[in-house]
């Protein structure tokens, strides 16, 4: 009995130690899970927080990279092309590879600076453009050039600080070469490309711009209006002259005619990478067969002369081609073998040929005025041809004794021909459209 009382007494003992821990087993879970719970809202509120400053981070760095320029390689890797536009930034790059292209195609100018540290273009953004600015402008020490209108980028002041720029570079590389080379007094403190060398090889890129040059600096020439080359290097550093960049494309354009061009700008690099400055005594120096500037000065003008019968763009005909033509047309007493007379300033008409023809220095006359007009008609349009055909059918005539009612028909044919041309090109001159033939923008050829 006492056995049975206590067994259950020590049971109800357990029944109830096994409650109390139940309850604070229960309750101490409870509170476990409330706990992570509130880890739960904390981390979840922090994980949104942070996602939220993600967020914002990633916007910034959208803007950041939006606002930072772009790096463009041109397809030879010797151009770098910087700007926040990639349209204009391939625009560009197109544009400095055919520049490129058009330098290499003269065959004379050894173009070989580095594709390590290649010539830079920079375009101004449309928040960094100053009203008034220049439309490209070369930054020391001449690797980099500053575009500021990519609107404005095929027109020959660009076109020439690209020139410029990419000359120092080539002087630049010859003196870091000398450097790397330890030779001795070598440094890279170099001198400036000088002026007329770039706008003359800028003006020697295009065709059309070349016959301009030639064409301008021929009819001051013939005229004697044309200085002589000391005096043009002479006045070179006075601001108040402006100086004629077509007399600078035929200078150029000189140089790069000889037979030892080559040779002639690799000295010049290496002239300037020895920060020596380019004078008219360096341009003596370098032409050859030449010992004085006196007999330079000579050397240039045969040069001149021999650019009259020069063809830069056959088959087109220019303001100059018809010029020449008009004065081919003209007949002086003494020219061609007519006799002197008693005024022989005064043109003589054509249809006085007709009542001549019987003379006995119609026919030399006829033969070699025939000549001529071949001549000036050599590598010109079509409509210049027709009027110089037509003349040469009347001259022919002369010499093979035709009637008077032929010749008469042949003469007013080539006359009604030459003044198809003129009015032709009476009405392009009215045109405000055309220049005349001189293009300062760089189209076709």
């Amino acid at each position: 009995m006492n056995h049975a009382c206590a067994f259950g007494g020590e049971m109800r003992a357990r029944h109830c130690n096994v409650n109390r821990f139940s309850f604070r087993h229960r309750g101490f879970q409870s509170l476990r899970w409330l706990c992570c719970g509130a880890w739960v809202l904390f981390f979840s509120a922090g994980f949104t927080v942070s996602a939220a400053e993600d967020e914002m981070t990633r916007e910034d760095i959208r803007a950041a990279l939006a606002a930072r320029p772009r790096m463009l390689r041109s397809s030879s890797s010797r151009v770098v092309i910087v700007g926040h536009n990639a349209r204009e930034n391939l625009l560009v790059s197109r544009w400095a590879e055919e520049l490129l292209s058009r330098i290499k195609a003269l065959d004379r100018v050894p173009v070989s600076f580095s594709r390590v540290s290649p010539f830079s273009i920079h375009i101004v953004s449309s928040s960094e453009k100053t009203p008034g600015a220049e439309a490209a402008w070369m930054e020391t020490p001449g690797r980099r050039m500053v575009l500021s209108d990519v609107a404005l980028v095929d027109t020959y002041e660009v076109a020439n600080v690209f020139c410029r720029g990419v000359l120092q570079a080539c002087v630049l590389d010859v003196a870091r070469r000398r450097v790397a080379s330890g030779e001795k007094g070598a440094t890279v403190r170099v001198r400036d490309v000088p002026s007329w060398v770039s706008v003359g090889l800028a003006r020697n890129l295009y065709v059309v711009n070349r016959r301009a040059d030639r064409n301008r600096v021929l009819a001051q020439w013939q005229s004697g209006a044309l200085l002589p080359i000391s005096h043009f290097f002479r006045t070179m550093g006075d601001a108040r002259l402006k100086q004629d960049p077509a007399v600078m494309g035929c200078l150029v354009r000189w140089l790069l005619d000889g037979t030892d061009a080559a040779t002639v700008w690799t000295d010049l690099f290496d002239t300037l990478a020895s920060g020596i400055s380019l004078d008219f005594e360096w341009v003596v120096g370098v032409s050859q067969g030449v010992q004085t500037p006196v007999e330079f000065e000579q050397v240039w003008d045969r040069w001149l002369l021999a650019q009259r019968r020069t063809v830069l763009l056959p088959g087109e005909t220019s303001k100059e081609d018809v010029q020449r033509l008009c004065a081919a047309l003209l007949l002086y007493p003494g020219g061609f073998g007519i006799p002197l007379d008693d005024q022989p300033l005064r043109p003589i008409p054509w249809d006085r040929l007709v009542t001549r023809r019987e003379a006995r220095w119609m026919d030399s006359f006829s033969r070699s005025k025939a000549v001529d007009l071949h001549i000036v008609g050599a590598g010109c349009g079509d409509d210049v041809k027709r009027v110089v055909n037509a003349y040469c059918v009347f001259l022919g005539a002369l010499t093979t004794g035709a009637e008077v009612p032929r010749l008469n028909r042949f003469l007013i044919d080539a006359c009604g021909e030459r003044d198809r041309l003129l009015l032709k090109w009476a009405s392009e001159e009215e045109n405000p459209a055309n220049d005349g033939g001189v293009k300062e923008h760089y189209e076709g050829t």
